[in-house]
């Protein structure tokens, strides 16, 4: 939500910019009919144009730009306090910018100027009614460009009133023009704004992702998740799954000052989780005295396994390295490796939801760490990771087989 507000922003600024442009222009036309009021001889583009016609313009100038400079500080003001833009500010914006080439219309017919009044509809009033139905697109919305169009429409047709008896259909014919260019502009607005949304859900999404995962993900592996179709994320998966598990923490921590406790826990979880990142897992939950990992979800990378393997041995080298530079209290830890078919998905409710990793696997790899104490081990795996090792660790150690709570058969385990 906070990067559609952040389009309604930019969508203000677009407004107030225009009012910038029509503050320039009116002060410029302004500043360029001076010297014709001062010295009309001497400046006077056509004679033609009576005097009263300039300081008209003029005054017809400065009135609208202090209106459309009263707005712009008003836009301002909306973006500092970052608040919506009224619809009736948008139309009233609109309204005044149509009202330009119409007044100056008017003013050119009652002017008794000597250039023809059909040739300044058609070539000084037309295109300037144009180039704001072109500015609306900023707008991005189908109803201000088709109103802009619509007014536009109206207004020529009025002043071209004049002309309607006197077989100038082409003015007839191009009113019609601004109704059709103004639905245009508001298709075109309007597709723009689909193509901004879609681009901002997209923003979303990648949001989403990284506050799911949080910090427990290399930046590598997010980027690969972001790029991942989103009906990709949620699927059953061949992974390995690793449960860490931190050798009597209770004791440790029971006459442990909770700075203390937290410092300790930092220290192992910082080269832990680098471990767990480098190769190419993620840490999918924290279990106060340890945590579960996973490799091959939310994507594999090939050979999930011999990264799990690979990952659970340089943890226990930094552990060792660390404990002999005393870092560390010496510390022991359990990890457990298995690898099978989960069930991958964000679940909770729709306002937190928790990427999760469900399934028999991830239970036998639990129930695989915890008996690493009857075996006197640091690291114990399944099978079905032996399989996909073997070839990289032939010293792999056949421990034995165990009964796994909830499992039938018995269980083979190995270590390194």
């Amino acid at each position: 939500m906070e990067n559609k507000f952040e389009l309604k922003l930019e969508i203000i600024k677009s407004e107030r910019l225009r009012l910038l442009i029509l503050i320039a222009m009116n002060l410029v036309s302004s500043i360029l009919e001076i010297p014709v009021i001062l010295l009309p001889k001497k400046y006077a583009m056509d004679e033609s144009i009576p005097l009263h016609l300039h300081i008209g313009i003029i005054v017809s100038m400065l009135f609208l730009t202090s209106i459309f400079t009263g707005m712009y500080f008003y836009l301002s003001k909306l973006i500092r306090l970052r608040q919506n833009i009224p619809v009736g500010f948008v139309i009233l914006n609109s309204l005044m910018e149509i009202a330009i080439p119409t007044l100056i219309a008017v003013t050119f017919y009652y002017s008794q100027s000597n250039i023809p009044y059909s040739y300044i509809l058609s070539s000084k009033i037309y295109p300037v009614y144009v180039f704001f139905l072109i500015l609306s697109i900023l707008r991005f919305r189908f109803a201000f460009s088709f109103l802009s169009g619509s007014v536009s429409a109206l207004s020529y047709f009025c002043i071209s009133i004049p002309f309607l008896n006197s077989g100038y259909a082409e003015h007839v014919i191009l009113a019609v023009y601004l109704l059709v260019q103004g639905t245009l502009a508001g298709l075109v607005a309007r597709q723009l704004r689909k193509w901004l949304n879609h681009s901002i859900e997209a923003v979303e999404e990648q949001n989403r992702i990284k506050n799911i995962f949080g910090q427990h993900i290399s930046e590598s592996v997010m980027d690969k998740i972001i790029q991942e179709k989103k009906d990709k994320i949620s699927e059953t998966r061949k992974v390995c799954v690793m449960f860490l598990d931190i050798r009597d923490f209770t004791q440790f921590s029971e006459n442990k000052e909770n700075d203390e406790i937290v410092k300790y826990l930092d220290t192992l979880f910082e080269f832990m989780i680098e471990s767990i990142n480098w190769h190419q897992g993620i840490i999918n939950k924290f279990l106060g005295d340890g945590f579960m990992a996973v490799f091959g979800a939310p994507f594999s990378s090939g050979n999930d396994s011999l990264n799990a393997v690979k990952a659970s041995l340089a943890i226990l080298k930094s552990l060792e390295d660390k404990i002999l530079s005393g870092e560390i209290p010496p510390t022991k830890i359990g990890i457990g490796l298995h690898t099978g078919n989960v069930l991958t998905g964000h679940i909770g409710s729709s306002k937190r939801k928790e990427y999760t990793i469900i399934g028999d696997t991830v239970n036998t790899a639990s129930r695989i760490e915890s008996l690493n104490k009857e075996h006197n081990t640091s690291l114990l795996f399944s099978e079905t990771v032996f399989q996909e090792i073997t070839s990289d660790y032939p010293q792999i150690q056949f421990i034995g087989e165990s009964k796994v709570k909830g499992k039938q058969n018995l269980v083979k385990l190995y270590s390194l």
